[in-house]
């Protein structure tokens, strides 16, 4: 199936400063940029992509992000920190986005060839849904998850756990047998699943 070219297509980068684990991560330097401008420079690439978007709260630790998009001219919507479903699904019906890709603010080292090629899997098969990672192959910090506004309008909807409100996609990943998902495996010289590449 080859989709509707004309529909849009926006990279949704979840990113906060309040992370658990690293604090204030998305907003470490490295050569003289920030890990959320190195990931916007490398979807930037990405010729399908037609917009580029951080997802990030409204709280008042986030203003710094906020003003980076500015910065660099990508889109900033914020919503609510613990709803991140939520949050991505306005981010997108605000932006006018048909398609979406969605990254993790911790993923500074994102492949633009994998991100093209899970677009590519997504636009041209019978699916709902299209991953790097639904059979880890990849390292962490490659992955890319493709998926439609109106599918998430489902999870929203639907999946009313935690995990449903905190992971995006996790309403469609553990119902399979309702949703149509494909996955991109890294090639066999490339497989190291058991390797990270992300920002902790």
């Amino acid at each position: 199936m080859n989709r509707d070219n004309k529909k849009k297509i926006t990279a949704i980068i979840e990113c906060r400063m309040t992370s658990t684990r690293l604090p204030g991560k998305v907003m470490l330097t490295s050569c003289g940029k920030t890990m959320l401008e190195h990931i916007a420079e490398r979807l930037s690439t990405v010729k399908a992509i037609d917009t580029i978007l951080f997802a990030t709260t409204a709280n008042a630790t986030d203003d710094c992000i906020a003003a980076l998009a500015e910065k660099i001219g990508v889109q900033c919507f914020r919503g609510d920190e613990e709803d991140v479903l939520k949050r991505v699904l306005l981010a997108a019906e605000a932006c006018k986005t048909d398609i979406i890709v969605e990254i993790t603010g911790d993923c500074p080292l994102i492949d633009p060839s994998i991100v093209a090629q899970t677009i590519d899997l997504y636009m041209y098969n019978e699916c709902d849904y299209a991953s790097n990672d639904l059979k880890p192959s990849f390292p962490l910090g490659m992955d890319v998850q493709v998926f439609s506004r109106d599918l998430l309008k489902i999870a929203d909807e639907k999946g009313l756990t935690a995990p449903d409100r905190e992971h995006v996609s996790w309403y469609f990943i553990r119902n399979p047998d309702q949703f149509r998902l494909v996955t991109l495996p890294a090639p066999p010289p490339l497989i190291r699943s058991h390797r990270s590449l992300d920002a902790g």
